[in-house]
C-alpha cells in the first residue's frame, strides 16, 4: 500500500466576489424583460427596473434581472451571507425576488421569464432600494441564502434574482412610479457584484510524491557608508517554497485534482500532514498545479507537479 499524506482546506467566512459575466444572447447578466420582448443591457444605457405584467392598452412594464455564474463556489460550501454591491438611483422602492424557475440566459419565453421575475419569494425588502449613489449594499435574507445553497448542492452553475417595484401595478390597473435604476453610468454593469461569504472544509488523502524539493530564498541588503565603503548583510530567509511531483493511479484521482485546482483558485492556504519531515507539515499556499493524464489498464495515470509557498513566508 502506497504511503499517503493529507491536504486540508479549512476556512470560515471566505469572501468570494462574483462579477457580471457575459453570455451569448445578452451583453451581460444584467437585463430587463417585459412580456413583449427581452431587451439586453449594454454599455450605452441603464438597466431599467419598471413595473408589472403587460396588459392590453398599458405601457410596457419591465423587471430587472441579474444572473450569476456560481461555478467557482464549492458545491459543499456552507453559505453564510449574500451581499449585493451596486451603484444606483431610485424613484420608488423595489424588492429583490427569487428567480428559481427559469434561467434567464437560456429562457425561450419572455412572457414566462417576466412572470417568474415578478412573483414568488422576496430576498430583500428594505426601503429604499435601490439607493442613489455608488458602492451601496443590500444584505439578502435567509431565504436567498437557503436557495443559493440548494442550487450549489444540486450542482447548478447559476443563480438569478429579479428586481421589481414594491408598489408595482397589479391586475386591477393601479399604477406606480416608473424608472428606478439599479445602475446608471457608462458600463455600469461592472459596478454590480455579489459577495458570497461561506465556510468550507475539505480533506484529501493523497499518495505521497515521488520527489520533494524545498527551497529557501534569502534577502541580501547592501549598505554604502559616507566614507565610500559598503557592507552586505544577510537579512535571512524570506520565502520558502516546496515543489512536489509524482504519479497517481487511482481511478477517482481526477476528483481530487479538481479539488486542488479549486483550493488554488480560492486563494486560501491549505495544511499538509503525514510527512516525516515535520517542517513540511504546516500551512502553504498553492502557487501552481499542473498535470498530464494518460490511459491505463485499470484507469488513468496522472503525472503531477505542485508548487507551494509557505504561509509563514508572507
Amino acid at each position: 500500500m502506497s504511503a499517503t499524506f493529507t491536504l486540508t482546506f479549512n476556512h470560515t467566512n471566505v469572501d468570494y466576489l462574483l462579477d457580471i459575466v457575459e453570455y451569448s444572447n445578452m451583453y451581460g447578466h444584467v437585463s430587463y424583460v417585459s412580456a413583449g420582448g427581452l431587451t439586453s443591457y449594454n454599455s450605452d444605457t441603464s438597466s431599467i427596473i419598471m413595473q408589472r405584467k403587460n396588459k392590453p392598452g398599458d405601457s410596457y412594464y419591465f423587471a430587472g434581472i441579474i444572473e450569476w455564474d456560481i461555478s467557482d463556489i464549492p458545491d459543499t460550501a456552507s453559505i453564510q451571507n449574500l451581499t449585493l454591491i451596486y451603484s444606483g438611483s431610485t424613484s420608488t422602492d423595489c424588492y429583490i425576488h427569487e428567480m428559481k424557475g427559469y434561467r434567464p440566459s437560456s429562457s425561450t419565453s419572455d412572457k414566462e421569464l417576466f412572470d417568474e421575475a415578478t412573483e414568488g419569494s422576496t430576498y430583500y425588502t428594505t426601503s429604499p432600494f435601490p439607493e442613489n449613489g455608488t458602492y451601496k449594499v443590500a444584505e439578502l435574507n435567509s431565504t436567498a441564502i437557503s436557495d443559493f445553497g440548494t442550487f450549489l448542492s444540486g450542482g447548478s452553475d447559476w443563480f438569478a434574482f429579479s428586481i421589481y417595484p414594491s408598489q408595482a401595478t397589479d391586475e386591477d390597473g393601479k399604477t406606480g412610479a416608473l424608472y428606478p435604476t439599479l445602475v446608471g453610468d457608462t458600463q455600469a454593469y461592472h459596478n454590480i457584484k455579489l459577495n458570497v461569504r461561506f465556510n468550507y472544509n475539505k480533506t484529501l488523502t493523497l499518495t505521497k510524491p515521488d520527489r520533494l524539493t524545498n527551497r529557501n530564498s534569502r534577502k541580501l541588503e547592501t549598505y554604502t557608508f559616507l566614507d565610500g565603503t559598503s557592507e552586505t548583510i544577510d537579512i535571512g530567509k524570506q520565502v520558502e517554497t516546496l515543489n512536489m511531483s509524482g504519479t497517481w493511479y487511482k481511478t477517482d484521482t481526477e476528483e481530487n485534482i479538481n479539488y486542488i485546482l479549486e483550493f488554488m483558485r480560492l486563494g486560501k492556504s491549505i495544511s499538509l500532514s503525514g510527512f516525516e519531515d515535520d517542517s513540511i507539515n504546516t500551512d502553504w499556499f498553492i502557487e501552481d498545479f499542473v498535470y498530464t493524464k494518460e490511459g491505463g489498464e485499470s484507469g488513468y495515470i496522472y503525472h503531477w507537479d505542485m508548487l507551494l509557498r509557505e504561509k509563514s513566508s508572507e
